[in-house]
Parts: structure tokens; sequence; C-alpha cells
């Protein structure tokens, strides 16, 4: 539309909506004539944009405001900035502004655009077009400032208008998915850029890293300052350090991001020129290691940085390279060692987080050779059981009552029931002597068992050696002599344990204080202790001591092979203690340091029991329940029993991965139901070493099925913690899911055609074939060499392209627990189709499963279009013990009337318990032959049970146990998505997953149309 001045009558006449002859607010179309032809005079094109904006303009003002607004525009063209280009951009644009109903803001924005022109006419043209779009995601009010930076720019130096008018363009678009807080960050450091060049402003404005928006705030507002701090001494660097740190990032824990940043600026706050250099160190350290490491490696570093900056920087520059040495497990006491040189002197703990020091690599080689005691219960478990004839529990010393005093905490203990064991054993130099010490530790506990120690006689004993003057003494007394029995018994009854309990206690003979340094008393009871183990050099006893060492050692001559019970050891006791005790006392006695292996027996922990009944008939998990146990009969363990005599046929599985399943017994015919074979047997033929196992992974098609569990405090996961079952959804009525079809048949017609465009039909080439669709040129090349050289040349000299159809594997996982039994409040949409009529009585009482059934029925439709296997399965449960998951399609299951009886069989259960459902997911989908595995996971809110953490108030044990549950699906190459309908999902979803890994739906009625485009993007 361009008429001349003659023709705009007729132009007012014919076009629609100008040819209106007065508006509701009083405008006549004379007056909208009359003022066009003024303003024609003025500027033609002008006029026109006044003409095409006014039909937008007038139901937005009063006849008042719409001439004020005109009289605005025509002054533009009286302003000295003023321009005919401004006047139209003003005429264009200000439609943005007045439909959110601010013309009190018209003129300040006019202002404002008149001020930038004085600067730079084409940068007031770009912020007059970019209002509108600005606006859509900004408020009114923050336009002034926005203008106000752009001045800023242009006053940084000549040449800078390329730098604004990129400005206002790259803003509009970064306010799509930032914060006003953030643009004005972003704005501050390419002013800091601005200052330096025109060139590098521009670059800094115009390249926008893709990775940004899938930042959290605080990250980006982090990247921002940080980028403005590097731009004041290096802003080349600064560009650099900008485009290339939202990538790094994102290779990092999502909750360890901002604390990277953060930490990056605390180092270089007195020398900004190294903040690049120091954030490539830390990501650089840290991208190697898994999302829970990464968050144990920066909580280290804030207690080190109160201590030394320097060396909390050291720290982090090696910390990859330190968890290549030692598991991740041991590097709290690794760095324990390092913080307490130190304390003492600066430059040696500097040292020692450098990995130069001596102590640094003894500390590094204790720690290599460390075992756990999680790693190996199992094994430890079944040779108590195997030792003593009785179901026995191993638990940690962590876990003892806090009534429980700290010194027996450090060593082994029972109580009759139970085992407890330090949770790990790094004293001595090689892993398999570790693991020695924790074989002998266990078999001393259970000797107690085996050899009476508990029988009725030891409560009354403790009792009567409670009365005695020298308390402590009589009490080393006794238990020193009983241990002696224990180890004495063990030696003779187990031919292969002789061997082993005398490497331990030679190694820990040599740990033992000097008898010169003791008084005498204490100094006779060590003198004991090394006459029970048979460590005892006479040659060496300063002669004060020898004379009472003979009567000791003659006191003992032939006790063992005699004692029977607890009441010998009593007995002697009695004696010992009469010869002792006559002795000049020591001015205040100090009970004797155990031999770690024997441990302590603390009286505290008996429950008072009588004699230990015959063996059980079965054997008993590590978990201590009656889930998994494996039956025995009483001939099969008998057997079992006697076969084992010699224990030098239990080996250390040394395996890979740092656990032991199993039990390699030798030389024994054992025909326990249990037995498997491992898939390490391969290397111990020679020997035909059947393995025995407590409880295989799962004991049925249906279970049970038991999964490791991350416990984020101890930082290690609790193995087979939770026990898994696979139930069946009970079929119901399928006409709820009639009605879903006719209520959503437009919806379901569109997602099928969309999953049918992107079935994925692949061209492969083959090449080297006889017959094809063209000539290989290369290949034809070389069959004439090989011609001219006399060489028989290859007919196969043909390309062809042959059709490979990608296979792609989803598993929906969906979330059944009782909160999806709540109510979602009506649609904002009457028409929407989840407002349509269902089989319950209340169409408006709709529940969240109802929505998620919906979703179900809508994105089978579209995945059966696309003919890629596809399953779905529900979880729910209550506690450990009872995780329910509920098979409603499996892969390889037919769509059918059963599946869609299955389906509305769906309803709410009880708790969420993630962590072993998507476990159990992932086993299924590993499983299946497929070129990509997609793990849809569908819930209502965070993870939570009855048990999941020591505090039912907090959420993070279960966040980050579901955390790593979605790492190990990374890990076994299947792409997992989150959806929640959870209003607050994206406070924990971020602890969880990535931002690219999840998605909130705000509204809830929308996920039928929203499940099946996230899948169709995730294939694509």
């Amino acid at each position: 539309m361009n008429p001349d001045k003659t023709s705009l009558k007729t132009f007012f006449i014919k076009e629609e909506p100008l040819s209106k002859k007065q508006w509701p607010n009083g405008v006549s179309q004379r007056e909208i004539f009359t003022a066009t032809e003024d303003l024609w005079e003025e500027s033609s094109e002008s006029a026109l944009a006044f003409v095409k904006a006014s039909p937008s303009i007038l139901p937005l003002l009063s006849k008042t405001e719409f001439k004020q607004w005109l009289r605005l525009g025509r002054s533009v063209l009286n302003e000295p900035s003023g321009t005919p280009d401004l006047c139209q951009e003003y005429f264009r644009s200000s439609s943005a502004l007045l439909c959110q109903g601010s013309f009190h803001q018209l003129n300040g924005w006019l202002e404002q655009g008149l001020q930038v022109a004085e600067c730079s006419p084409s940068t007031a043209l770009q912020y007059f077009r970019s209002t509108p779009e600005f606006l859509n995601h900004v408020k009114v009010v923050n336009l002034r400032a926005w203008a106000g930076w752009a001045m800023q720019i242009l006053a940084t130096g000549d040449i800078r208008e390329e730098a604004a008018n990129t400005f206002f363009k790259s803003s509009v678009e970064f306010s799509r998915f930032i914060s006003f807080r953030e643009l004005k960050d972003w704005t501050a450091a390419g002013l800091q850029i601005a200052r330096h060049s025109a060139d590098l402003a521009s670059t800094f404005f115009s390249h926008m890293p893709d990775e940004l928006e899938s930042l959290y705030v605080s990250e980006r507002l982090e990247i921002f300052q940080l980028t403005s701090m590097l731009a004041k001494v290096n802003p080349a660097g600064a560009i650099e350090f900008y485009q290339g740190c939202p990538a790094a990032l994102l290779r990092l824990c999502p909750t360890i991001r901002t604390t990277v940043l953060k930490t990056t600026r605390k180092f270089s706050a007195d020398n900004p020129e190294n903040i690049a250099g120091t954030f490539d160190e830390i990501v650089s350290s840290l991208a190697t290691l898994s999302y829970p490491i990464q968050e144990n490696v920066m909580e280290h570093e804030d207690s080190l940085w109160r201590i030394s900056s320097k060396t909390a920087r050291i720290y982090l520059k090696h910390a990859g390279r330190l968890l290549e040495q030692i598991p991740e497990t041991f590097l709290s006491h690794w760095i324990k060692k390092g913080v307490s040189l130190l304390l003492k002197d600066e430059q040696n703990g500097f040292d020692y987080f450098s990995l130069q020091s001596r102590e640094s690599q003894r500390e590094l080689d204790r720690w290599k050779e460390a075992v756990l005691l999680e790693d190996h219960r199992r094994l430890l478990s079944f040779l108590a059981h195997a030792l003593s004839g009785k179901e026995m529990r191993l638990r940690s010393t962590e876990e003892l009552d806090a009534e429980v005093s700290p010194r027996v905490r450090h060593y082994p203990a029972t109580d009759g029931q139970t085992i407890y064991l330090p949770p790990l054993i790094a004293s001595e130099r090689k892993r398999e002597d570790n693991f020695r010490v924790y074989k002998v530790a266990t078999a001393h506990q259970a000797g107690y068992i085996e050899f009476g120690t508990f029988e009725s006689g030891f409560n009354p004993i403790m009792e009567i050696l409670q009365t005695f003057p020298s308390k402590a003494l009589v009490m080393d007394i006794f238990f020193i002599l009983e241990d002696g029995r224990v180890d004495h018994s063990l030696r003779r009854e187990y031919r292969g344990l002789r061997e082993e309990i005398d490497q331990v206690i030679s190694e820990a003979m040599k740990k033992r204080t000097d008898l010169e340094c003791l008084p005498l008393q204490e100094a006779l009871v060590e003198v004991l202790l090394r006459l029970t183990t048979g460590f005892l050099d006479e040659t060496l006893l300063p002669e004060e001591i020898l004379k009472h060492a003979v009567y000791l050692k003659n006191t003992l001559a032939g006790f063992y092979e005699q004692a029977r019970g607890v009441w010998d050891c009593f007995s002697k006791t009695l004696q010992i203690y009469d010869y002792l005790s006559q002795l000049p006392p020591s001015p205040s006695y100090l009970p004797y340091v155990p031999l770690f292996f024997r441990g302590i027996l603390d009286p505290d922990l008996m429950p008072g029991a009588g004699p230990w009944k015959s063996p059980p008939d079965e054997i008993i998990d590590e978990l201590g329940n009656g889930e998994g146990v494996i039956p025995m009969s009483a001939d099969e363990l008998k057997k079992l029993l006697e076969s084992i005599k010699d224990l030098s046929k239990l080996k250390f599985l040394d395996a890979e991965e740092p656990f032991s399943d199993g039990l390699f017994i030798t030389g024994a015919d054992i025909s326990a139901k249990a037995a498997i074979n491992d898939p390490h047997t391969e290397n111990h033929e020679a020997e035909n070493r059947p393995l025995v196992k407590i409880t295989p992974r799962s004991t049925g098609q249906d279970g049970p099925f038991y999964y490791d569990e991350w416990d984020y405090l101890a930082k290690a996961y609790r193995k087979r913690w939770c026990c898994l079952r696979e139930k069946k959804v009970e079929p119901l009525d399928p006409e709820i899911i009639d009605e879903i079809y006719a209520n959503y048949n437009n919806l379901i017609q569109k997602v099928k055609k969309q999953f049918q465009r992107i079935r994925p039909e692949l061209l492969d080439i083959s090449r080297r074939m006889d017959w094809g669709d063209e000539i290989d040129l290369p290949l034809m090349i070389q069959g004439v060499v090989d011609r001219i050289a006399g060489s028989s040349p290859s007919d196969k000299i043909f390309t062809r392209r042959e059709k490979k159809i990608r296979k792609i594997s989803t598993l929906l996982l969906i979330d059944m627990s009782a909160s999806t039994d709540e109510l979602v409040p009506c649609s904002q949409n009457p028409n929407h189709p989840s407002q349509k009529t269902l089989s319950s009585p209340k169409s408006n009482n709709k529940k969240i499963i109802d929505i998620e059934i919906e979703s179900l029925v809508v994105l089978m439709e579209a995945l059966n279009a696309l003919d890629d296997d596809y399953a779905i399965f529900g979880f729910s449960g209550s506690g450990r013990e009872k995780v329910d998951f509920y098979n409603i399609k499996d892969f390889g299951d037919s769509y059918s009337e059963t599946l869609k009886r299955r389906i509305a069989g769906i309803h709410p259960k009880q708790s969420t318990r993630m962590g072993p459902a998507i476990r159990h997911a992932i086993t299924k989908l590993s499983s299946v032959e497929s070129d990509q595995r997609l793990l849809i996971l569908l819930s209502d809110g965070f993870p939570q049970d009855q048990d999941y953490g020591e505090d039912r108030r907090s959420n993070e044990y279960g966040l980050h146990d579901t955390m790593m549950a979605l790492l190990e699906a990374k890990k076994e190459g299947i792409r997992a998505f989150c959806i929640t309908v959870d209003q607050s999902g994206n406070d924990y979803l971020r602890k969880m997953c990535d931002p690219n890994n999840y998605l909130v739906i705000k509204d809830i009625h929308s996920l039928p149309e929203t499940l099946p485009r996230v899948v169709e993007s995730l294939m694509g």
C-alpha cells in the first residue's frame, strides 16, 4: 500500500478498517484522514506508518490519548536528532508498549530513543525495532535501563555503533530465557570489553554460547561476573572464557557447578588474569570423575581453603590424578593426614597435596591397598556362619549404638548375634594382607560362638570379675586367656587358618610397645599376651621381667591343650591374678591394648543368652532377613561344615570389581542348592573350584531382585539393600480406555502421523560388491593398476545402497505412588479432551493417575505407528524390602485387549522409591538389542519412602540415590528423561539430573500432548 496524496481519500474509503466512520473512542475517520494529510506534508513515509499503525492503536486509547500519541510521533520530525525513519519506527513499535496498558510510559520511551539517536541514529532505530519483541519477555519499566546500557556502550569510544546495535538484537534473544538481573550482568561484562575494543565488543554481544540456556540462573550470573573481571585485564581472553565456559560446566555435577565458579573467583580474586586457567584446571580435574565423587572433592576444598588457599588450589588441580590412584571412599582419610601436616607447617602440607612429598606417597600406597568391609561382607558372613554353625549377621562398627564405648568402635566385636567389624582396614602394606586381617578377625569372633565363650558361664564370670579390687587387671588377664583359647582352638580345628593367624599376629607384634617402657604389672600383662600368641622372645626380656615371665610360661604350659571352656580360663585367671596382684602395683594401671584382630569382648554387648542351639537349617543373607535365603538341609549343612575344616581352601576373590560375591572352596564336593557357576572360574579350572553364593541377584523370573542403594553420607553403596519384586497389574474393564480413545481421537491421529514421519529408514552403503548402484572409482582404479602389474583384478568394484531401519527401544516408567490419587483442577479450556466425561461419576474429579493413563494411551498409539518395541512399567512400594515393579507391557508383548485391561487397572499404591525401580528398568533395557534405548520416568513428585534415608523429614538421601541410578543408566548407554507434573519439580530435579534431561509440566492437562512430543524429540 503506497498511495500518493491524491489517492489517500479513496484509500480511506475502500480499505478496512480505515473505512469505519467512527471509532468507539470517538475518533472519526475524518480526523484520522486530516491528521494523515498534515503528516504527509512533513514525511510521506511517516504518514503511511501512522495510517498502518492506527487500526491497532485506536482500540487501546481514548480520543485524548490517541491525539497525544500522534503528537509525540510528529514531534520526532522536529527534534534535532529525529529523522523520518525514527518517526516511522515510533508508529510501528509503539503498539507493543500500549498493548501492555503503559501509555504513561510512552513519552519516556520516546525520549530515551531520541537520546540514543543523539549518539547514533542507527542504534536508535534498532532500539525502536527491538522493543516489541523485548517486551514479550521483559517489563516495560526496564526499557529505560535497557536503552541506558546501549548509550553506555556508545560512550566507551568511537565506532561503537555496531556493538550497540548487536547488543539490542542479542539482548532480545537473551531475554527469552534469562532474567533482567542476568541481562544486567551480561551487559556489564560486554561494557568492560567495549572499553578496550569495538570489534571485541561486537563479537561478545553477537556470539551467544548455545549451552548457556541449559545452565541455571546462579551459574549464568557467576559466568557473567567472571567474564567481567577477566575483561578488565584480558578482553580477548574474557570472550574465549565466556564462549567455552558453559559447555565445560555441563560436564560437571549440577549441584557443584555454582561452587566451581565461585571457587574460580575465589582463587583468582587477586589475579583476575588467572580466571580462565584456574577454571580449566578445576574442570579438567573433576570432569573425569562421577558426579558423587565430584561433590565429595569440592566439599573437601572448602575446608582446606580455610587453612591455606594455595593448598586448596593445588588439591583441586591434582584431585583427578589423586583419585586415579586411590578409591574415592578413602579420599577423606588421605586428606585428614594432609590436614594434620598442613596445620603444623604450611609448606609440608602444600607438598603433601602436591603429591610431591614422601609422606603423601606413603599415604597413597596405604590407601591403594585398603580394604572395605562392604565389599566383602557377604564372603565374611559366609565364613562366620560356616565356623559358628549359627546365623551370624555382619555389621560395621559404625552401626553400634551410641551408648557403646568409643574404644570398642575401633575393634572387632560381637554380641553373640552380630559380628561388628571396622568399616575398613588399611594397616597392612598389601590388599591381600588387609583382607587377611578381616578374615582372621571374623574367624576369631565366630570362634567365640563355636568354642563356647558365651555359654551359660560367661555372664556369671563377668559378675564375679567385677568384684575384684583391681578390676581392670583381672579383666585383662581373663580376656587375654580366653582370646588365646579361641585362637588355639581355631588353629587346632582349621589347619588352613594356622598360617594366616600366625601371619596376622606376626605383623601385629611388630607394632607392640617395648616392654621396657611399661610399668611391671602392665609389662607382665603384655608378656602374658605374647605367651598366648606364641611370639615371646625370652632372650630380649629385661632381668626384672624375665623371672616373672618364667612363672607365667610355666603356668600356661599345656593349658590350652587341656582347656575345654570358658570356666577353665576363669580358673587360670584367678591363679595368675593372685600372682600379679602381689607385685608392686602401678601408680595408675592402664588396660592393655588388644591385638586388633582379636577385638574387644565388651560385656555390655552381651544379651545374656544361654547355650546356643544346634545349627540352623538355612543360611541367611547379609541383610539378616528371611528374603533371599537359600535353604540347606541338615545333611548338606553338616557336609559343608565338615568339608571346610581346612580353611586354607578359602580364597580371597581379587576380582576386577571392588567386591566379592562368592566363596571358593577347594577339594570339596558340595551340592548346595545355591551353587552356581561364576564367570571367573575359567581361571581356576585346574583346581575345579565350585562357587557357593549366599544369594543370587534374583531367585526367579518375578524376583526377588536385590539392588544396591547409594548412601550419599557414607559415600558408598549399601550392597543388596533393596528387595524388588515384579507384579502384574490387576486387569479391569477397558471401558475407560475406549472413552479415552473417543475423547482423544484427533490428538491420537495427529501424533501417529508425526511418528510415522520420523520412522528412521536409513540407507547403508555397502562397498566391494560384485553388483550395485554405482562404481566405486578408487576400487576401479586399483583394478586397473592390478591388471597393469600383472595381478588379477577384483570384480567387486560396486557400491550398493541398502535400507537399514534403526531400532529404538523405549521404556516408560510410571509413578504409581499414593500421591497420584490427588485431584487436579479443571483445565482452563472447557473443550479440552481431558474435560470430557469419563467412566468416573464426576468428570470434574479427575486425578493425576487418570491423566497419566490418558497420556499412556496416546503415546502407545504413536509408538505402535513407529513399529519400535516399547515397554510400560509402574512402580511403588513400602520400604526397602518391598519395592513393587508392575508389569503393564513388557518388550515383545503385543497390543491387545489384555493390555488395555491392564492399563485400566493402573491405580495409586504406596510410596515412591525411585532408585531400585530405575535400576530394574536399566536391567530390562540392557537385555534388549537396540541401537538406541530410552528410559522415560513419569512422576508427580520427588522420591520418598518410609526408610529412604535415616531422616524421614529429609529428601536428600532419596534424591542422591535417584541421581546415582540415572547416572548408572547413562553409563549403560541409556538416555534417561524425567517428566514431572509437580510444580516445585525444578527445586529437586536439578539435583538429580541435567537441565536437558527433565521437564516440568506446568499444566497437567497438557501431558497427553506433551509426552509424545518429548519422546519424539528424544528419538530424533
